[in-house]
Parts: structure tokens; sequence; C-alpha cells
């Protein structure tokens, strides 16, 4: 037999050796040995496969597979995320093949993830009960299309990902179906098996913590409340609130809730509040002959005038009115019935835009013509 015949049989039997000692070297460790992980605490892992010396006379180094174990202190649903990929360090046109199967301690499959893209993360979750143990073979398929290993002809790569445990915030995609008088959707985990579907029924009614005010100088900000047509309250994080401008003087404003997420299409809803000028006193009525004269506190903020009132009523049943600039403090009354008692009272006002606000009524006062 010819030497290159004899070196090429015996490179067959070194390529048929390499296969096996790939196979049986693959994994770090067992299940029955596997290290600890424990919650939101990362582990690194570094992955290596080739030869080292980067000649084919040297041992295969085969370490793609490790297994971790955990157990969770309560009943839950926890993800398992790898990370650590590095686009720049593939073969261009190649990329990272990463894989997490997790089981449960007798071998069944709790979930399972794998890449094969540059999305960088591999992720799954699944709901894990207290005290059991999980197993997880975190694997590592895509070595050999690093950059490092291919510089070589007997390559070599070694390649560090970190693997996390930690709870599970379900983030799902929606599907929506809209109706006139109630949307309806499909929640579904895109990491895990939860999943849930609900009606949501058209908004009807607006409400504000206090839809009056009186002038302080300060803005003012009612807090909302938004029900549906079944009398359901809808939770703030479905709609925006927008507020007029200012909210300090006396006038009207306007608040406006529009609606979003599984709420939206619906028409907005709009409710409207008042800040009124401060009020003022009586300090002083003095009997004349016919009628009276009324004296008050002057106000002098936010005040267009004051609205003066009398009646024979002590509840102002038929009572006459005067309006009076807000320059003056004192009114004479007269033209009235002789010694008759009369009740009294008076309000502020401030003219915005046509309109008139008015301040709450001061307390009555009485008084008896001459």
């Amino acid at each position: 037999m010819s030497k290159k015949i004899i070196s090429l049989v015996l490179c067959i039997l070194l390529i048929i050796s390499a296969a096996s000692i790939t196979a049986s070297a693959a994994a770090v460790n067992t299940p029955q040995n596997a290290y600890s992980i424990s919650l939101n605490k990362s582990k690194s892992f570094t992955f290596k496969y080739g030869y080292p010396a980067h000649d084919w006379h040297d041992s295969l180094v085969s370490e793609t597979e490790v297994y971790y174990v955990f157990s969770p202190s309560s009943t839950g649903y926890y993800e398992f995320e790898a990370t650590g990929y590095e686009k720049d360090k593939y073969v261009t046109g190649k990329t990272p093949s990463v894989a997490l199967t997790v089981v449960d301690s007798t071998g069944k499959s709790v979930c399972s993830a794998y890449t094969s893209d540059y999305s960088l993360i591999t992720k799954k979750a699944a709901k894990l009960y207290k005290g059991e143990k999980y197993f997880i073979d975190f694997c590592n398929f895509s070595i050999t299309n690093l950059t490092s290993y291919n510089d070589y002809d007997w390559g070599y790569a070694e390649q560090t990902l970190s693997l996390t445990v930690r709870p599970h915030k379900h983030e799902y995609d929606v599907t929506k179906y809209k109706y006139s008088t109630y949307n309806h959707a499909f929640f579904d985990c895109r990491y895990c098996d939860y999943y849930y579907s609900g009606n949501f029924y058209k908004p009807k009614t607006l409400s504000l913590s206090k839809t009056s005010y009186v002038y302080d100088g300060k803005v003012k900000k009612p807090t909302v409340t938004v029900k549906d047509s079944n009398g359901k309250k809808i939770s703030s994080s479905y709609y925006n609130v927008k507020y007029s401008s200012g909210r300090k003087s006396v006038g009207k404003y306007t608040v406006k809730v529009t609606f979003k997420k599984d709420y939206e299409g619906f028409s907005s809803l709009k409710k409207t509040f008042t800040i009124v000028p401060k009020g003022t006193s009586i300090s002083s009525l003095t009997a004349k002959s016919k009628g009276f004269t009324a004296k008050w506190k002057k106000q002098t903020s936010q005040t267009s005038g004051y609205q003066l009132q009398y009646s024979k009523s002590s509840s102002f049943k038929s009572a006459k009115s005067v309006n009076i600039s807000a320059k003056t403090t004192s009114k004479k009354v007269t033209k009235l019935t002789k010694n008759k008692k009369y009740y009294v009272r008076i309000r502020t006002y401030k003219t915005v835009s046509g309109s008139k606000y008015y301040s709450a009524w001061s307390s009555k006062k009485s008084v008896k013509t001459k």
C-alpha cells in the first residue's frame, strides 16, 4: 500500500474520531450536576469549539452546551433570556444560532427558545411552580460562524454569552375587533403561553372632581373619572387628558378626554368647570324712609361689579336685583313699602367674553324700613 493511500486512510480515521469527540464532548456538564442559577442573577459561560493551536494534530475542544438548574421560591411566570451576540463578529451572511430548552424534573419540556438572526436576544417564559427544579439546556450551535473561527484552516473560537432568569412581565401581541358599542381584543403573550381576551365598552360619562372653584390665583386641575356604557370605571391608562390653557382666572374651562389602546376609535368626551370670583359681605344696613342703605366690603381681585338682591321673603321669593359698579361699595334703595322688613344679600361678578360669572351669595341680613 502506497504512502499516499495510508495517509488518506489516517486522515479519514482522524475525521471520524473528531466527529465522535464532538458528539461526546459538546456538553460540559449534565442535568445531574447542572450549575445553579438564581433569580435576577446573570450567569456567563464561555463556549469553545475547534483546535486551540490551529493544528489538526491538536485535540478538538467542543464545549457548546451547558446545563443550569433553577428552583423558584414562588409560583408564577418566569423568563429565560440569553444575550451577548455581537453582529460584527460573525462571518458576513452568517447569523447567531443559540437555543434554550427548559424542562422539569420529569424531563417534560416547559419552554424553548431559538434565535437564528441578529435580534441579539433569545427569550422565552413559562409558568413555574414553587420548589420544583427546572433544568435549562443552553446551546450555542453557531460558534463556527464567528470570524475568529474562520481565520484559520483548523479553526478555533470562544464566545461568552449570558443567561438570566427573572420574573416575567407579559408583553402582548394584540388582535382587535371594532364594533359600534364595544371593542373586542385578544391578548397573546409573545414570550409565553398566557393569553386572555376582553370587551371594552363605549365610554359614556366623564365627570370631574370639582366643577366650580373660587378664584385664589392658583391653576386649577380637577381629576377625571370616565365610565363606560355599563357604568364601569375606565382606567386612566386608556385615555389622554387635555386641559384648557390658563385655568387660573375667573372663567369657564374645558377638559377633553381622548381614548387610546383598546378604546381607540371611540369619540372623545368633554366637560367644563368654572372659576368664580371671591365673594363679599354686607357690612351694614341702615333704615331709611321707604328704603335702606347697604354697605359692603370691597372686593378688588377678578371683580367687574356687585349684584345686590332684596326681598320681603327670607327665601328671596320675588326678589329684586340691582347690578352695581365695582368702584362702589354702597347703595341706597328707595321706593319700598313703609315699615316693612326686607332681607338683603350681595355677591360679586366678573364679565368674561360677554358672560357673567357670579360668586356665592353672602349671608343674608335684614332691615326694617321707616
